[in-house]
């Protein structure tokens, strides 16, 4: 009887005892930049480097996280440039580039 009590004790301890519950939380704070306008397809050039449609990155819920700098971004439709710019990012900026004309690429 006097185990049975005891196992019964140890059994309330070890359910009384829980380990610590920690949270780590990741924050993104990487800039971004999201394409507005940009016809289907047209594709998407950052620093020379191909990124893909660049109406996959619509900021809905898209966003093409680069790291903070200077960065010549391009939107490209068959052979030619439809829109070029130099833009800036800092820390934790999200940018929009509007591509003129629409989404028809007019």
């Amino acid at each position: 009887m006097k185990g049975l009590i005891g196992g019964f004790a140890m059994l309330g301890v070890l359910i009384g005892c829980a380990y610590p519950n920690q949270q780590v939380h990741a924050v993104d704070d990487r800039p971004g930049l999201y394409i507005a306008g940009a016809p289907a397809d047209a594709i998407l050039y950052v620093d020379g480097l191909d990124m893909g449609p660049a109406s996959k990155f619509d900021g809905q819920p898209n966003v093409l996280a680069l790291v903070p700098g200077t960065h010549r971004v391009e939107i490209r439709r068959g052979t030619g440039t439809i829109h070029s710019t130099v833009i800036f990012l800092g820390e934790g900026v999200k940018r929009q580039i509007t591509v003129p004309g629409g989404a028809t690429g007019q």
